[in-house]
């Protein structure tokens, strides 16, 4: 079953706002930038994915996805829910018959239990969402 993984990423310099009290805008983009790479990287050893897909209109974001071979698509930043939607139209273009949304500043995503998920069979049509350890 074709699976792509899409990433919404918006300007890595907007990132992490709630950490402004803490962190230096230069610090924070950097921080971003090294979680999406974190992101990234475990993706590629996903067995379960035939491709990642990188939404965004950050010129940084485009450079890393590249870096980890990601395929790209340029949006003008007109938010989360407009990337997302773009992406999985491009996913459907290519035939994908299953997309999973990923945030890209999920530095502890475990290939192997991404790949346990992809792996259980479930009957399309199927919404999925798998909660973070808050619920």
């Amino acid at each position: 079953m074709r699976t792509i993984a899409i990433l919404p990423v918006k300007g890595l310099a907007e990132a992490k706002q709630r950490l402004a009290r803490e962190l230096a805008p230069a610090l924070r983009q950097a921080l971003a930038e090294a979680m999406l790479a974190d992101v990234l990287m475990a993706l590629g050893h996903c067995a379960e994915l035939d491709a990642v897909l990188v939404v965004s209109g950050a010129g940084a974001a485009h450079r890393i996805a590249r870096d980890h071979d990601a395929l790209v698509i340029h949006d003008r930043d007109r938010g989360h829910n407009a990337a997302a939607r773009r992406g999985i139209g491009a996913a459907l273009e290519w035939s994908a018959e299953r997309a999973l949304l990923v945030p890209g500043d999920c530095p502890l995503l475990d290939p192997a239990e991404l790949d346990r998920l992809l792996g259980d069979p479930v009957a399309p049509p199927t919404v999925l969402v798998v909660p973070d350890r808050h619920g």
